[in-house]
């Protein structure tokens, strides 16, 4: 357990930093491993989906898809998650996070007078 939940892959970092003690950090990372040979064959699944797709459209400088194709393309394409879709949010995020940068900044980034 981390902070009352269950140590997954989301949490493993903290509790891994923050556990000191090496035989439950070694306790969790084995229980990890030998759930990892349970996830295998859908991670591969997965990959070998987006593989193919890489596979299909690299061939030419510019894909199908109207940009060029990286696997970032690639696993875009299989998740049906457009490029302009993909500009949008990231620039939405960082909309959203002007606001408490610009209020965590040094007195001396805000104003030329503080």
């Amino acid at each position: 357990m981390f902070n009352g939940v269950p140590v997954n892959w989301s949490n493993w970092r903290q509790f891994n930093s923050s556990e000191k003690e090496d035989f439950k950090r070694q306790e969790v990372f084995d229980e990890f491993i030998e759930k990892t040979k349970k996830i295998s064959p859908t991670v591969e699944r997965r990959f070998s989906s987006i593989n193919q797709i890489y596979v299909e459209c690299s061939s030419s400088t510019e894909s199908n898809l109207g940009y060029n194709l990286t696997p970032v393309t690639a696993y875009m394409a299989n998740e049906n998650f457009k490029h302009d879709s993909l500009l949008e949010f990231v620039k939405s995020l960082g909309e959203k996070a002007k606001i408490p940068f610009h209020s965590t900044k040094p007195c001396w980034m805000r104003a030329k007078n503080c």
